[in-house]
């Protein structure tokens, strides 16, 4: 997943509190309002989901057609892309705004999970009440306000997940071309993550990590490999490399301990992975950018 630059998202007059892009979703989150956001066709598909437990009061306009929403909690306001639409908001709201690029996403789900997609004419908007997709988007929420290890490589597995689950539930006529998809959820992501952040600095097996979540290993890497998109030691290794990339950027820490610390078996391993990463030496890095 790259940057996410190619189509235009609406504008607002509240910019939001944090955000996050990649190439098929970008993350929002707003406290704003009462405020209005005016008509525009959209190019993504829109999710706007509360994240305060007061309920927020709209009038949203959609292809000329007006109506007033009372959001809860675990309630979900969706506008597809294609959708001329206005938004007006009546009570002060903490939000969690999702854009979807509609090819990206299509072509995500059809190739990378070989799911089959109605045709978006299908798809009418609505609202949708899904407390599991409403976690999943603010388990996003933390890792972009936390920021901390690997926290590119987590929000991508993060957004992944959460178009996933989007997807199985709640676009229509979705089908499988496989014939299973074994579940992976945002539980079982976290205590991956978290485990792995926790212990850096270690050996991590893929046995270890399977114990974490109550399967074999065979069976955790086929999961995790379809859900995050990745093998497990590759995402371990990526971690380990974006966290030793901050320490080489701060500058205080000796390419020896950053090594330790991250979890490599010796400096010469780092400054071999770390090359083979970025295409130079961390001394090199260092230098480039002070």
């Amino acid at each position: 997943m790259g940057v996410f630059s190619r189509k235009h998202i609406p504008t607002s007059p509240f910019p939001p509190v944090l955000s996050r892009s990649n190439s098929i979703m970008t993350f929002e989150y707003r406290d704003s309002g009462p405020g209005h956001r005016p008509a525009e066709i959209y190019q993504y598909h829109c999710l706007v989901i509360p994240v305060q437990t007061e309920a927020i009061r709209i009038i949203t306009t959609q292809n000329g057609e007006a109506r007033r929403l009372t959001l809860h909690q675990n309630d979900i306001a969706l506008a597809w892309a294609g959708t001329d639409a206005a938004w007006t908001w009546l009570d002060p709201a903490r939000v969690i705004l999702i854009w979807i690029d509609p090819d990206a996403f299509d072509a995500f789900l059809e190739i990378e999970l070989r799911l089959l997609l109605p045709d978006r004419d299908q798809i009418a908007e609505r609202i949708i009440t899904d407390p599991d997709l409403r976690g999943a988007a603010e388990r996003i929420r933390q890792a972009v306000e936390n920021a901390g290890i690997g926290s590119d490589i987590i929000f991508d597995a993060l957004a992944r997940v959460f178009l996933v689950l989007f997807a199985r539930r709640h676009l229509g006529n979705t089908q499988l071309r496989s014939r299973s998809m074994p579940e992976f959820g945002v539980g079982e992501y976290t205590r991956i993550v978290d485990y792995i952040e926790a212990h850096l600095d270690t050996k991590i097996t893929p046995s270890e990590l399977a114990k974490l979540v109550g399967m074999s290993e065979a069976v955790f890497s086929r999961k995790f490999k379809l859900k995050v998109g990745k093998s497990p030691m590759r995402f371990v290794k990526e971690v380990r490399l974006e966290a030793a990339t901050k320490q080489v950027l701060g500058g205080v820490m000796g390419f020896s301990e950053i090594a330790m610390a991250c979890g490599f078996s010796d400096q010469a391993h780092f400054s071999r992975s770390f090359k083979a990463h970025h295409g130079v030496s961390p001394k090199q890095f260092r230098r480039s950018r002070t």
